[in-house]
């Protein structure tokens, strides 16, 4: 059996982490010195957050309507099989005039 190393700089999510510090502390120090690099990046933030929350509205509007959807064929499905076994009910032996063997 093989161990794997815990070495966090090894791992995908360290690394991801670790270039959006570097990203955001690079435009950071651009942004410092030159002030169109400050707008740009200021409105891209704003523009990215946005977009996530877009997509986030999205996701739930996206779910809301797939539960309601699949609670409407519950339903249906409910009534479908309430109705095959309320006719099978009726063919008991009340309809037919006879009373079952034993029971009195």
């Amino acid at each position: 059996m093989r161990t794997q190393r815990l070495d966090p700089s090894q791992t995908p999510e360290y690394r991801a982490a670790m270039t959006v510090i570097v990203g955001a502390c690079t435009l950071a120090a651009l942004g410092s010195i030159f002030p169109v690099v400050e707008q740009a990046s200021n409105l891209g933030m704003t523009g990215l957050g946005i977009l996530a929350l877009l997509v986030i509205a999205g996701r739930l509007l996206v779910r809301f309507i797939r539960e309601r959807l699949e609670d409407r064929a519950d339903a249906r499905t409910a009534a479908a099989w309430r109705a095959a076994h309320q006719r099978t009910a009726h063919h008991g032996h009340v309809e037919h005039g006879r009373t079952p063997a034993g029971v009195s």
